[in-house]
């Protein structure tokens, strides 16, 4: 009977030992899973092969600019975050490779940038955590500076887009007169308590009676007489109580299309005011403020190069992205990238306080 229980006893101890080994070895496993990362390939860009510390990399980057959280996570939010890494890979592999070959290289101005942007990368993700996913200083340079490349390409190219259409439109422009005038307007639409027209059942306006508007009229041509006097327009708005329904624009002679109200303000000098003109609105009297100013001209242009240069450059950007051939399948590397620990990476990040 003793021999038994002493036999039950080894028996345990065996078994204890076994399992701590087995505990040692998943552990070890664990943390020297990804040593190997960047001889692992994940997927390929073109020519390029691209490893997994680069995609683990952009991984880092993506659950720190963007967040994450392990508690709420689930299938699909795993789903949309590693298809977001891969398409941000891909991307910018692209990208690189048309920035490459239009002769992009950095200088040592952009080697100091470079290096700052590790340094800020480095503060925040200690090296604990690049040793265990097998991210090297060697890495960490090429992508920055892939990246780098990738800036310096776009940037010289909106720069260049934007000094062209700034020249173009300038042309378009040069014969306009541009100006800022006063809009004062003595509205014959009734007014509401919230400072907005009133409108009718069917959508219309509703104005106000006959003999009102020719009350309003008589104002807006007092109006006209004090500014003529030498009194400021907004001095004038305010004896005449129109200052909320008034205000400053900018234009330019032809915009209105009315020729007669255009030749009207175009005639003006700075100061003077037109006569009184109806508008759906009411009564207008428009005085200038800044004739032919070269200033407004010039931030009228630029506006418009602002407003043409996103959509021209995304249309050359989705140009550029179509350089290289992409297949969603056959370009992964078997399932490396499905089978990496993506939410076990956003845990530890977690637990070292970087997310």
């Amino acid at each position: 009977m003793k021999r038994l229980v002493r036999y039950k006893k080894y028996l345990v101890i065996t078994l204890c030992l076994c399992m701590i080994l087995s505990l040692v070895g998943c552990k070890k496993k664990e943390e020297e899973g990804y040593k190997d990362s960047s001889t692992t390939k994940v997927m390929v860009v073109g020519d390029y092969d691209v490893y997994l510390d680069e995609v683990i990399m952009y991984s880092m980057q993506v659950f720190f600019l963007q967040g994450a959280d392990s508690q709420s996570w689930s299938e699909g939010v795993e789903k949309n975050n590693r298809e977001t890494v891969i398409s941000l890979v891909r991307e910018n592999k692209i990208l690189y490779d048309v920035a490459v070959n239009n002769d992009v290289t950095l200088n040592e101005a952009d080697l100091e940038y470079v290096q700052t942007t590790i340094d800020g990368f480095k503060s925040k993700f200690s090296q604990d955590i690049l040793d265990k996913y097998g991210i090297t200083d060697e890495t960490i340079q090429r992508v920055f500076e892939e990246q780098a490349i990738i800036t310096k390409f776009e940037n010289d190219t909106r720069n260049d887009m934007a000094q062209t259409m700034y020249s173009d439109f300038t042309e378009v422009y040069a014969d306009y007169n541009f100006y800022s005038m006063y809009y004062m307007l003595f509205p014959t639409v009734q007014v509401g308590d919230d400072g907005n027209p009133v409108l009718n059942d069917d959508g219309t306006y509703a104005y106000v009676s006959e003999s009102e508007k020719e009350e309003i009229y008589a104002n807006a041509s007092a109006a006209v007489e004090d500014i003529r006097a030498g009194k400021s327009y907004e001095e004038v708005a305010t004896t005449y109580g129109v200052t909320d329904y008034s205000s400053s624009r900018i234009s330019y002679a032809g915009a209105n299309n009315d020729e007669e109200l255009d030749a009207q303000i175009g005639a003006l000098n700075a100061g003077e005011c037109t006569e009184v003109f109806e508008d759906t609105l009411g009564y207008v009297v428009v005085v200038m403020v800044s004739p032919n100013d070269e200033e407004i001209k010039d931030d009228y242009v630029t506006t418009l190069v602002n407003s043409s240069l996103s959509d021209e450059f995304e249309a050359l950007k989705k140009m550029w992205l179509g350089t290289i051939a992409i297949n969603e399948t056959e370009d992964m590397e078997g399932t490396v990238w499905d089978d990496f620990d993506f939410k076990g990476l956003l845990i530890d990040l977690e637990e070292a306080g970087i997310v």
